[in-house]
């Protein structure tokens, strides 16, 4: 796949300085993509939502976007409670 345009991504790892990146499209990963994890915006580490872009599938540009890796955090972590406390409630 041909990367052209902005997209939304989200750091999923770092390993020996490797940030993987993964490039969404209308919610749907559709590419991996690595970076020095040097050259992460500031803010940004694993878990952190960016802006990405790209010009045939060379990367340009990316921006670190706080208030929705934020909001996704907060989503996950309200999943994981909803599930421990139906798991807590079958053992009584």
């Amino acid at each position: 796949m041909i990367l052209n345009g902005q997209y939304t991504a989200t750091v999923d790892r770092i390993t020996e300085g490797i940030a993987t990146v993964l490039i969404e499209s209308d919610g749907h990963t559709v590419a991996q993509y690595e970076v020095d994890a040097a050259d992460l915006p500031n803010g940004a580490g694993e878990g952190s939502v960016l802006t990405v872009r790209f010009v045939d599938s060379s990367l340009t540009g990316m921006d670190y976007n706080p208030d929705e890796t934020d909001q996704r955090q907060k989503k996950a972590q309200e999943r994981f409670d909803r599930l421990s406390t139906r798991l807590s409630d079958r053992d009584t």
